[in-house]
């Protein structure tokens, strides 16, 4: 059995499609903030292609660099002027930081009416208390890479094996939902005796092969959402490609998974803020 791939690339381009019409649609151009502290690479990657296809969708992009040097004052002030202006829907700040800042005061600076990302702290637990439909839009972009198989997510069960707290909980409320059993692993923990028996296996660990083949169900959805890079500079995700193409039924690439439906997800956010907006 070779598992098929779950395109994430032609689902982005599917949402991103549909955007121009909506926009259209608005007496105005949405907008999007971008701040960038520092050099990190992998940042300057994605924020140019975020720039690139929220220019491509008709959004306005306005990114403020700052360098490595930043003081947490000047990155909270990069802010402020985003959540104060009114061409502005929408606000992101490009992680990881820098060490020396403290990364959780500042996306909790954003105004979360202008959070595009959806993990503001207020936002999180307006989701986890149903108080707001919209997951975050990692999550949401997630969600509809596991559709894409056209499973029935009712009755199924999930691991999800990954680092942060917040993404965890929040995944698992989403997937609780929809009638998914979910069960909840750290990258240090082992994780095999709950992968092997789950329908679908999420992993976010940042540990490259981390997930075999050997510790999938035959016919499990995988969605890799690791970005590891190797010593010869090869991009790779946390499940070994290789043997667990023996064994899942669906899985995604990396790249050209989870990375493309993200920016998606987030273009469609902005459009989204920016048509609450209006109303």
């Amino acid at each position: 059995m070779t598992a098929k791939l779950i395109d994430g690339r032609a689902l982005a381009q599917e949402i991103r499609r549909g955007l121009p019409a909506r926009i259209k649609g608005l007496p105005r151009i949405p907008g999007l903030g971008v701040v960038l502290v520092g050099n990190d690479p992998a940042s300057k990657l994605y924020i140019k292609l975020k720039q690139r296809a929220a220019q491509e969708a008709g959004i306005n992009f306005s990114l403020t660099r700052l360098p490595p040097s930043a003081t947490q004052g000047e990155v909270l002030k990069s802010i402020d002027v985003f959540n104060t202006s009114p061409e502005i829907d929408a606000v992101l700040v490009q992680l990881p930081l820098p060490p020396k800042l403290n990364e959780n005061a500042v996306v909790a600076h954003i105004d979360p009416d202008k959070d595009v990302d959806g993990f503001h702290p207020v936002n999180t637990a307006r989701f986890l208390n149903h108080e707001r439909t919209d997951p975050p839009v990692l999550i949401e972009g997630i969600m509809r890479l596991i559709a894409a198989t056209r499973a029935n997510f009712n009755s199924l069960s999930a691991t999800i094996v990954a680092k942060d707290s917040i993404f965890r909980t929040c995944l698992a409320h989403e997937l609780e939902s929809q009638g998914v059993a979910v069960t909840c692993v750290q990258p240090d923990d082992s994780h095999h005796n709950a992968t092997i028996t789950s329908d679908i296996v999420i992993v976010a660990a940042g540990r490259p092969k981390l997930i075999h083949g050997d510790d999938l169900k035959p016919g499990a959805i995988v969605i890799d959402i690791g970005i590891n890079t190797t010593p010869r500079g090869n991009v790779v995700g946390d499940v070994d490609t290789i043997s667990a193409n023996m064994n899942a039924g669906w899985i995604t690439p990396v790249p050209g998974g989870v990375g493309p439906m993200t920016i998606a997800m987030l273009l469609e956010n902005v459009v989204r803020l920016a048509e609450r907006n209006e109303r």
